[in-house]
């Protein structure tokens, strides 16, 4: 068992930010500008304990399904994580 390892786990209209620096964006999308996360997005359903599909915008052209390791929970308190 890994030690750093986080136990995460997100429900259905959780909001969570996407590491995106690991992700190809659409043409024309720069990460230089982004940030390393894109959000907040809603996960629509938990498909198993590792994988989220999320509600994203259109324009990033991706795949909406994720490893749970590419999210991060939405902390009300923080307005935002970039």
């Amino acid at each position: 068992m890994d030690k750093s390892r986080q136990e995460v786990n997100f429900e259905e209209g959780d909001e969570v930010w996407l590491n995106i620096k690991k992700i190809w964006l659409l043409k024309g999308l720069s990460h230089k500008f982004l940030g390393p996360y894109a959000g907040p997005f809603k996960v629509l359903e938990k498909k198993n304990p590792n994988i989220y599909k999320l509600e994203l915008l259109e324009n990033l052209g991706v795949h909406p399904i994720f490893n749970v390791s590419l999210l991060k929970p939405v902390s009300r308190d923080a307005s935002r994580l970039n």
